[in-house]
C-alpha cells in the first residue's frame, strides 16, 4: 500500500470521526483497508501518517482496532506506559559462560546454561542479604552443545533448551517435588530453520507464550533471532512447526542492535526482549490476528507494538555487562544473567 492509498483511507476515517463527533467508535472491521499493510513494513511516511491518526484519534477506536492501529504505526497509543523496574544489587552465580536464564519457582530458583560445556545449572533464589549464590550442576549431555536458549514449560514440567550451533531443540523432563531438581534424558523436539546470513548471529533465547494470545488457544514457542533478520520466530509448542516471524518495528531497532534473550510476562501478556550490545530490555505487545479480506482465505497478521525500554546499568571500565539471559519470577520481578562477572541482576517490579 503506497502513501497515496494510506492517505485516502485515513482521510475517510477522520471524516467519519468528525461527522460523528464524540460518539464515534470504530472497530477492527473499520480498519480493513489499513490492515492490508499490517504484515509488511510500511515506508516512513506511511507509518508517520498512521502515527498521526493514532495520536489524534486513539480514543475513538475499540481495543482490537487500537491494537491494529498501534501495530501499523509502530508505536503505542498515548497513555500506554511500560512496566517500571527498580534495580537491586547484583549477585554472583559463579557460572562463567551463562548464556540464558529461566525460572523454576520459589523453591528451586533459576536454571542457566553454559554455552561452552553444555552444562545445565541450577541457581538458587537469593535470601535476604545474600550476594554469592552456589550454582549446582544438574547435568550435561554430548548432544547439548552451544546452548544459547533455555525456558521452563511449567504446564508440562519440562525444560526446553536450544543449541545455536545445531539449531536443535530438546525437552528435558523435570521432577521438582523433592529437595533437589531431577533432570531426565533429553528428547529432541525438532530443529529450528536456517535463516539469515551472518555467522554466529542466529537463534538465541526462547520463551513459552501463553495460548491466550492465539485464536486456537495453543501455546507457542517464541524464539529470538539475534540479527539479520532481527526479530521473533513463533513455533508450535508441541511440534516446533513454524508459525510466523515478526520483525522488530523501527522504533525498537536503535535500542536493540542485537537480541540475546526473550521472556513472557504472564501479568501483562507482553514480551520482553533483551539486547547484549544495547544493554536494554524492551517491552512489546504481540498482536496476532486472523483476518479475511473479501473472499480470500484467512491471513494471520503478526506484529510487535513497542511499549517502552528499560536501560541496564552501565559498568565501570571498558567491559560491558554482556547480558545474555532474561526471566521473570513468581512476583513479576525481572532477572538478568550476564556473562561479565557471572552476574545475576535483579530488577524489582514497581507496581503501577
Amino acid at each position: 500500500m503506497g502513501l497515496q492509498a494510506v492517505e485516502k483511507v485515513i482521510a475517510t476515517l477522520q471524516r467519519r470521526i468528525e461527522q460523528q463527533g464524540g460518539r464515534a467508535r470504530l472497530g477492527a472491521s473499520d480498519l480493513t483497508a489499513l490492515e492490508r499493510a499490517i504484515g509488511k513494513r510500511l515506508g516512513g511516511k506511511e507509518q508517520a501518517r498512521c502515527q498521526d491518526l493514532l495520536e489524534r484519534s486513539h480514543r475513538h477506536f475499540d481495543r482490537d482496532a487500537l491494537r491494529l492501529l498501534e501495530a501499523l504505526a509502530g508505536a503505542p497509543a498515548p497513555g500506554r506506559r511500560p512496566v517500571r523496574f527498580a534495580r537491586r544489587a547484583a549477585l554472583k552465580t559463579g557460572v562463567v559462560e551463562q548464556s540464558a536464564l529461566t525460572f523454576l519457582g520459589e523453591r528451586h530458583g533459576f536454571v542457566t546454561v553454559d554455552d561452552e560445556s553444555g552444562t545445565i545449572w541450577r541457581v538458587p533464589k537469593p535470601t535476604a542479604g545474600q550476594r554469592t549464590l552456589a550454582a549446582e550442576a544438574l547435568g550435561e549431555a554430548d548432544e547439548l552443545t552451544g546452548l544459547e536458549a533455555v525456558t521452563f514449560d511449567a504446564a508440562r514440567s519440562v525444560l526446553l533448551v536450544a543449541s545455536a550451533s545445531t539449531r536443535a531443540v530438546y525437552e528435558l523432563p523435570l521432577r521438582l517435588d523433592g529437595a533437589r531438581v531431577e533432570v531426565g534424558e533429553p528428547r529432541r523436539l525438532g530443529k529450528l530453520p536456517a535463516i539469515g546470513s551472518e555467522a554466529n548471529s542466529g537463534w538465541e533465547g526462547m520463551t513459552v507464550v501463553s495460548g491466550r494470545l492465539f485464536a486456537d488457544g495453543q501455546d507457542r514457542l517464541a524464539v529470538i533471532h539475534e540479527r539479520a533478520p532481527r526479530g521473533v520466530g513463533l513455533f508450535r509448542r508441541d511440534t516446533l512447526a513454524a508459525d510466523g516471524f515478526v520483525l522488530l518495528p523501527r522504533a525498537m531497532e536503535a535500542a536493540l542492535p542485537d537480541l540475546s534473550d526473550i521472556a513472557f510476562d504472564a501479568r501483562t501478556g507482553h514480551l520482553f526482549l533483551l539486547s547484549d550490545e544495547g544493554q536494554t530490555v524492551f517491552e512489546a505487545e504481540l498482536v496476532v490476528r486472523e483476518r479475511r479480506l473479501g473472499g480470500s482465505k484467512p491471513v494471520v497478521v503478526r506484529a510487535l507494538i513497542p511499549i517502552g525500554a528499560t536501560p541496564l546499568p552501565e559498568t565501570s571500565g571498558k567491559r560491558r555487562l554482556q547480558p545474555e539471559g532474561l526471566a521473570f519470577d513468581e512476583r513479576g520481578d525481572l532477572w538478568i544473567a550476564c556473562e561479565h562477572g557471572s552476574q545475576l541482576i535483579p530488577l524489582r517490579r514497581v507496581e503501577r
